[in-house]
């Protein structure tokens, strides 16, 4: 796969920046703030979120597996699409996560049965799929300034490059050539708060629309070498709405579903249209299971070290806390994300 020489610099640049900062006073992640013990903070100040304003590059490597090896299956993607569209009757803000503990079952056990055997968990094309969204390497550019108060900090991180291993070939991309979109960026805006222990920021919850059924659909053209348009044909084919309205109602004249206290009801010509509806958005979703656009979200805490003295944080590590999860399916369930990062000042 071709990787424009724009994306080649970039990557070059960030490299040479990470091994020149990364050298500073020869500290390795496990040292403490400022070089000393356990209670010395850097800055003087252990609530001020100055030392980490500046400029950093940075490499993670994110487990980006979970909507596969978590589980989930077809039957999955299918009861996402029709809950969603089942609770906008419903005016509750729980109504989502009833309706679901009442359809995803019968949904699971009617779909999976009948999903094709390359889209089960077990399959080769599967066990591919999770093993290289496992490990994928991440290069961002992350700017951080003053957030209004003394100890907050925002900023913006910029992924620059996406990186995959298979089969012992690796793989360098860019978004704009997963998404087929030049200059599009994937970035998410920070919020962050210096914690009073002096070494350690607490980074809230960000959103990058990192388009997870975009990243799928070029792993499965460029690395796996598998076409997507048969596998989506097979899983449209395998739904049935007139078998899967009968298992939901069940010889009931209709489907009851309880939420705040009140029952709300979906006869047999509705669950019909609703069934139509959630088996329609399957045909635009990477293999019939991701939708393209799907964002991940990701926070935690973050430690900072000063590797020179200088009272200046000179590489950030993401603590084991760090993560999020990725928004395959509702919130409640959405499979975890996992994230592990080093960033080094490039200013």
């Amino acid at each position: 796969m071709k990787t424009s020489l724009t994306t080649l610099i970039t990557i070059l640049v960030l490299g040479l920046a990470a091994a020149g900062l990364s050298a500073c006073g020869g500290a390795n992640v496990g040292d403490h703030v400022g070089g000393g013990g356990v209670g010395d903070t850097i800055g003087g100040d252990e609530h001020t979120g100055e030392p980490v304003k500046g400029e950093f590059a940075v490499t993670g490597t994110w487990d980006l597996s979970s909507p596969i090896s978590a589980d989930r299956t077809v039957g999955d993607a299918f009861a996402d699409a029709l809950v969603l569209k089942l609770a906008e009757k419903i005016p509750s803000e729980s109504a989502v996560e009833k309706v679901d503990a009442v359809v995803r079952p019968v949904i699971k056990r009617e779909v999976d049965g009948n999903a094709p055997e390359a889209l089960r968990p077990d399959s080769e094309l599967m066990r591919a799929l999770t093993a290289t969204l496992a490990s994928v390497e991440v290069l961002s550019e992350l700017q951080l300034q003053d957030g209004g108060l003394t100890n907050d900090l925002r900023g913006t991180e910029r992924i620059v490059a996406f990186g995959f291993s298979h089969d012992g070939q690796s793989f360098m991309v860019t978004p704009d050539e997963i998404t087929q979109d030049l200059g599009v960026h994937v970035e998410a805006s920070w919020a962050a708060q210096a914690e009073g222990d002096g070494r350690s920021i607490d980074v809230e919850n960000h959103r990058f629309e990192l388009r997870f059924g975009d990243l799928v659909l070029w792993l499965l053209t460029n690395v796996l070498e598998q076409a997507n348009a048969p596998l989506v044909d097979a899983v449209t084919e395998s739904l049935e709405c007139q078998v899967i309205v009968g298992a939901l109602l069940d010889g009931r004249e209709g489907l009851f579903v309880e939420v705040g206290g009140r029952e709300y009801g979906f006869d047999a010509q509705e669950l019909g249209s609703h069934c139509e509806t959630a088996r329609g958005l399957l045909v635009d979703r990477a293999l019939g299971m991701f939708a393209l656009d799907a964002k991940v979200e990701v926070g935690g805490t973050v430690t900072f070290l000063d590797d020179d003295g200088d009272d200046r944080a000179d590489r950030l590590i993401s603590g084991p806390d760090y993560g999020g999860f990725v928004g395959v399916a509702p919130e409640f369930i959405a499979p975890r994300l996992s994230v592990s990062f080093e960033a080094t000042r490039v200013e």
